[in-house]
């Protein structure tokens, strides 16, 4: 009679959204100096206030509540919600911030 075993891992007690998880020491220092000028130490678990500083550090300027209302309208960066919670990741923030282009007008360059 041929008998089998399995081993099974103990469940992590730790939350990973997105995938591996991550912290700040995984990135390069520039990276981390403005993830941490935007109150961010968890890179995948970002909050929209976070979220809203982050993106304002990098060249979009954002509130909390344009986040806010853009995802009521479907529009504005990728997120994950778990029950009420809203989560972004670093590399849907930056995808996003890559593909808005900020134009200022000038009425003198009609």
């Amino acid at each position: 009679m041929k008998t089998t075993t399995s081993t099974t891992t103990a469940p992590s007690n730790q939350l990973h959204i997105f995938g591996q998880p991550r912290t700040l020491a995984d990135f390069p220092p520039p990276v981390q100096a403005v993830l941490t000028q935007s109150g961010i130490t968890h890179p995948d678990n970002i909050t929209t206030k976070q979220a809203a500083a982050y993106l304002t550090q990098v060249g979009v300027p954002t509130a909390k509540s344009t986040l806010e209302v853009m995802r009521t309208q479907s529009r504005g960066p990728r997120y994950r919600k778990i029950t009420s919670r809203v989560y972004y990741s670093k590399e849907w923030l930056d995808e996003y911030a890559q593909g808005v282009e900020v134009r200022i007008y000038d009425p003198s360059h009609n």
